[in-house]
């Protein structure tokens, strides 16, 4: 009995350093982020992607994803950035659904910039939250659910990709993320 209760407490102690590591490496992306390395990649491949690997999380809280366009866009950026803005922003999106609920994206260009737009049926954030929404830290979540890194991480990467990322609520009570990058850095 005391054996298994000191394996316990060592996975407790190296699940908490686990969790020390990656709010460490968080923060560092946030205030030193790597220079991007741009390469011409598929924004459509890569929201596939990041579907794919969100989809048993989604399952297992009951929230359907659904593509609400087939564009196949190409945009010059930093792939494995990219990627985890789109995934932080999909994984946002699902924990906001309620269960049965449902997540939306689409992918679309406007002049010399692509728009990725993510939409979900939960109940938005409160609106008292608008101006830090994209802070360090900040989660809307209940204390020790999240490290409140995900959207300053898509807030960085845009804003290293000479784009941006914004939020609203829409007339029927849905939540869309809108994430603008140029098709070529200036």
């Amino acid at each position: 009995e005391k054996r298994a209760e000191r394996v316990q407490a060592l996975e407790r102690i190296l699940a908490q350093c686990q969790r020390i590591d990656a709010l460490i490496r968080d923060l560092m992306f946030f205030a030193r982020p790597p220079k991007p390395k741009r390469t011409r990649c598929r924004l459509d491949r890569l929201l596939a992607q990041s579907v794919a690997q969100l989809t048993p999380f989604a399952t297992s809280r009951s929230v359907t994803i659904h593509c609400q366009s087939n564009a196949k866009l190409s945009v010059t950026a930093d792939k494995a950035m990219l990627q985890k803005a789109l995934a932080c922003l999909l994984r946002n999106a699902v924990e906001a659904a309620p269960p049965g609920g449902w997540v939306r994206y689409s992918l679309s260009q406007h002049d010399s910039r692509l728009t990725v737009q993510i939409e979900d049926n939960g109940p938005g954030p409160d609106p008292a939250w608008q101006e830090h929404i994209f802070d360090p830290f900040f989660s809307g979540r209940e204390a020790g659910r999240g490290r409140g890194f995900g959207l300053c991480t898509v807030w960085r990467i845009a804003q290293l990709h000479g784009g941006d990322i914004t939020w609203q609520r829409t007339p029927h009570n849905t939540t869309i993320f809108t994430l603008r990058l140029p098709l070529h850095p200036g």
